[in-house]
C-alpha cells in the first residue's frame, strides 16, 4: 500500500462500493483512508432507466408461453444472445428490456390468436397493473401491438372490478357499466412510433421460433420447463 510508505493516497471507486471500500480499508488499518466516491454509470440508476439505454432485441427472453390449451406448458425461463464483448448491452438494463419485450411478444401473440378465432381486430390497448406505472414498458407494448396503449388512472383492474362487483351488488352502482368517470380515467397513451414498430415486426417471427425451440428442449427433457399445468 502506497500510504504504508508514506506516499499520501485515495482511493476512488462508486457508492455503490462505499461500505465495501470502508470496510476494506479498516480491516487493513487505514481506517481514515480518504475515498472519492463517483456515481456508478449504471448501478446506481432505476432498471427502467437502464433498460431504455439498453438496444431493442440485444437480449432476448423466454419467460411466459403463447396459450395453447391442449398442451399447456411452459418453456424452460432463458436469456440468451449475450454479447461479451459489448457488457454494456447484455447487462441489468438488457435484461430488463428482454423482459418487457418479451412480454409483449405474449401479447401479440394472444392477440393473433383472439383475431383468429373470432375475426376481431384490435385498434387499442388498455395496459392495467404493475406494469403500467412505467413508461418504457407501455411504449413497447405500444411498438410491438402497432397500436395505441392507454394507462387509466386506476391501474388495479383486478381491485376495481372486484369493488365494481361489490358495489352493484350493494346498490351502490345500478349496471356494471355505471363506473364513474374519475375510475374510467386514463392518466396516459402511448403511440407506436413507427420505426420501432417495424423493427419488432422484424423481430417477432424470429422469437415466435426460438421460443418454439426452447419448448420443444423442454418437451424432450433437455431443460425444465417453467411450469407445466397438471394432466399435461
Amino acid at each position: 500500500m502506497l500510504e504504508q510508505k508514506g506516499i499520501p493516497s485515495v482511493v476512488m471507486g462508486t457508492h455503490e462500493f462505499e461500505q465495501l471500500a470502508r470496510l476494506e480499508s479498516k480491516n487493513r488499518g487505514m481506517a481514515d483512508l480518504p475515498l472519492a466516491l463517483v456515481p456508478h454509470p449504471l448501478g446506481g440508476i432505476p432498471a427502467e432507466e437502464a433498460a431504455a439505454k439498453a438496444p431493442p432485441g440485444g437480449v432476448i427472453a423466454i419467460m411466459s408461453n403463447l396459450m395453447n390449451a391442449k398442451r399447456w406448458v411452459h418453456a424452460s425461463p432463458s436469456f440468451l444472445q449475450f454479447n461479451l464483448g459489448d457488457p454494456a448491452a447484455g447487462g441489468r438494463g438488457a435484461c430488463v428490456r428482454a423482459i418487457e419485450e418479451a412480454a409483449a411478444f405474449v401479447a401479440r401473440g394472444h392477440r393473433d390468436i383472439i383475431t383468429e378465432l373470432t375475426g376481431l381486430t384490435f385498434g387499442e390497448v388498455i395496459f392495467t397493473g404493475g406494469a403500467g406505472r412505467g413508461r418504457l414498458w407501455p411504449q413497447i407494448m405500444a411498438d410491438v401491438l402497432a397500436v395505441p396503449v392507454h394507462v387509466p388512472v386506476v391501474t388495479e383492474s383486478s381491485g376495481l372490478g372486484a369493488a365494481l362487483c361489490a358495489g352493484v351488488g350493494a346498490g351502490i352502482y345500478a349496471s356494471f357499466g355505471e363506473l364513474p368517470a374519475s375510475l374510467r380515467a386514463r392518466s396516459a397513451t402511448f403511440e407506436p412510433d413507427p420505426v420501432a414498430a417495424a423493427g419488432y415486426d422484424e423481430r417477432y417471427p424470429a422469437w415466435r421460433t426460438i421460443y418454439s425451440r426452447m419448448l420443444e428442449m423442454s418437451e424432450e427433457g433437455l431443460l425444465n420447463p417453467l411450469w407445466r399445468a397438471a394432466g399435461s
